[in-house]
């Protein structure tokens, strides 16, 4: 039996879970072009009696204005007012945040898809769905990570926890191994991080190929224990299917 992870929440569904941050792996240096296009995507809902619920995610800038992470790192919020992005410097998150006007989700996403019980046809279907792209109210002034739309992913990035007791606050990489792709259905990758674990605030983050262009985003992690596994779930992107450019013409309110 397989428990997926959401980005900062461990569900006890039956199958899987969204992914989270990387506990060891190497901290970036101010020269990756990638560690430059990461962001941390946070979604803050408020709640009665002056609480608040907050999501915590990885992203990254795929356009001079849009961002790309996972749908379920959104899920909470109920307006893109309710989500901002923060870009690093080299592993430093900074605090200047960047307003977002618009959020996107994939035509087929299914919000809260890990709260509740699916077949594993239903989950590796919602997985490779769980994509959204936020428009920011400026660009970012930062080069975006151009789109593989194919090749192998070798690196894995993430800014989420560091282990089940640490916080999130470095911006980190590993390299992947043991990378197997689904061979009906919905494509997806399961991969391993060499010499890490992937936690709470991963998902969403950047997976890359070896010539350094966006292959796709960490979606779950598999088998987690107190918020963190080697083993993860990879959705790659298609920038030429449907899907994604429907996420792309709505983000742009076309």
């Amino acid at each position: 039996m397989l428990r997926w992870l959401f980005c900062g929440l461990l569900l006890a569904a039956p199958f899987a879970a969204p992914a989270q941050a990387l506990e060891g792996g190497s901290t970036v240096s101010r020269s990756d072009p990638t560690a430059r296009a990461t962001v941390v995507v946070q979604a803050v809902q408020p709640r009665t009696h002056g609480t608040a619920a907050v999501s915590d995610c990885t992203g990254t800038l795929i356009a001079p204005d849009l961002v790309l992470t996972a749908g379920h790192c959104v899920d909470i919020a109920d307006g893109p007012d309710r989500v901002a992005v923060f870009f690093f410097d080299g592993a430093d998150v900074q605090p200047r945040y960047h307003h977002v006007v618009a959020v996107a989700r994939h035509p087929r996403h299914v919000k809260d898809w890990a709260a509740t019980p699916g077949t594993p046809a239903a989950r590796q279907a919602e997985i490779g769905a769980d994509l959204a792209v936020l428009r920011l109210m400026t660009p970012a002034g930062r080069a975006p990570v151009a789109l593989a739309g194919g090749g192998s992913p070798v690196r894995i990035y993430g800014a989420g926890r560091d282990g089940p007791d640490g916080r999130s606050a470095h911006l980190k990489f590993a390299p992947l191994m043991d990378g197997h792709a689904t061979s009906t259905g919905p494509s997806l990758m399961f991969a391993s991080a060499a010499g890490a674990r992937i936690c709470t605030g991963d998902s969403g983050g950047p997976v890359v190929t070896s010539d350094g262009r966006l292959w796709g985003v960490t979606g779950a992690i598999v088998r987690g224990r107190g918020g963190c596994a080697r083993r993860a779930v990879l959705v790659p992107v298609h920038p030429e299917g449907p899907g994604f450019l429907a996420m792309m013409r709505l983000a742009r309110g076309r």
